[in-house]
């Protein structure tokens, strides 16, 4: 439990960051449920009553789908990617400053 509380320190400064990239995560994979709903409406009530306008608007609305979610999609990554190096230049930099900390006699010590 004690490696998550120390954990949690590097987290806490980027609530916002994770909150938002959990919403977009969230979005993301409720975005992703319409095309098989739309592919189940095609088979079901466009193709078998050749449905020419019930077609075009699928059509566009898949359009739309795939374009939101690759923007969507690059938003997600580049959440999860800033929040990853952020965290990550913080540890090396708590690890840096506790090493400038540590005396002589401790490298002298511990040499390879």
């Amino acid at each position: 439990m004690d490696k998550l509380t120390r954990f949690y320190f590097f987290l806490k400064p980027y609530r916002a960051i994770i909150i938002n990239t959990i919403f977009v995560t969230i979005v993301l994979t409720i975005v992703n449920l319409i095309p098989p709903w739309l592919v189940k409406i095609l088979i079901d009530d466009t193709l078998p009553f050749k449905d020419l306008k019930l077609l075009n608007i699928i059509i566009v609305i898949q359009l739309f789908v795939i374009l939101n979610n690759k923007f969507v999609g690059s938003i997600e990554k580049f959440l999860h990617i800033y929040l990853e190096q952020k965290i990550a230049v913080d540890m090396s930099k708590h690890i840096f400053d506790h090493l400038l900390l540590l005396p002589i006699q401790f490298f002298n010590k511990n040499e390879p």
